[in-house]
């Protein structure tokens, strides 16, 4: 009687652990499967938005996010490469004008005194979602730039902006490098005179959709005007 006893404990020993091991088996093909799954998701969205992929190893892991769902990475990513709105600077209506006007203006401009100056524009930017944690967020331009005096009000020199350079700082989760020199567009009034700067680079961050992680460079845009006053 006690042999047969052990007999099926051991048995049933058996064949729970067959079982165990089945649904461990199973667990591991679903989790292999989402993994694929999620990749070759990813790699569209990749091909999409022509997004680089870096090195993952080379990511903080405070700047890894991860995602859920294909649709709520690519909200992100058009949130995070959304140019904040800026407001928009009417130009100054041209008019034609003689030939005497114009050659009058070209002494006027031989004649006009020209100065040298900087500016700085900083500005709080946050964002959140995702487990993004970028409340603290700032970004900042700063450029140079030629001015000079029509009557009383100041007026940027045409082609005179330079050296402008755009970065993110605060506590932001990932990195903004620039990539070339940047532009800018100036815009005059009778009583005013502005320029918006505008400078493209990208994102880096790591990116995570269920279990598949990469190392990401999203291309971006960071712009501001700045009234000369």
């Amino acid at each position: 009687m006690k042999k047969s006893l052990l007999v099926a404990v051991a048995s049933f020993s058996v064949l729970s652990f067959a079982s165990t091991q089945s649904v461990n088996a199973q667990e591991l093909i679903t989790q292999e499967e989402e993994v694929s799954t999620a990749e070759q998701e990813l790699r569209e969205i990749q091909q999409k938005y022509n997004i680089e992929e870096v090195d993952i190893n080379k990511i903080p892991e405070e700047h890894i996010i991860k995602f859920d769902s294909v649709e709520d990475l690519e909200v992100f990513i058009k949130e995070l490469q959304l140019v904040e709105s800026e407001e928009v600077v009417n130009p100054s209506n041209f008019s034609t004008i003689s030939q005497d006007q114009f050659v009058n203006s070209l002494a006027a401009a031989a004649a006009t005194k020209y100065y040298d100056d900087s500016a700085k524009m900083d500005w709080y930017s946050p964002f959140t979602g995702w487990g993004a944690t970028s409340l603290l967020q700032f970004k900042r331009i700063t450029f140079d730039y030629k001015y000079y005096y029509a009557g009383k009000v100041k007026r940027f020199k045409a082609d005179s902006i330079t050296n402008i350079v755009s970065e993110i700082y605060g506590v932001s989760a990932w990195t903004w490098t620039q990539s070339g020199k940047g532009k800018s567009k100036i815009s005059n009034t009778p009583s005013a005179s502005s320029a918006t700067i505008e400078t493209d680079g990208f994102y880096t961050l790591g990116v995570s959709l269920n279990g598949f992680t990469i190392g990401a460079k999203l291309p971006g845009t960071i712009k501001r005007t700045y009234d000369l006053s």
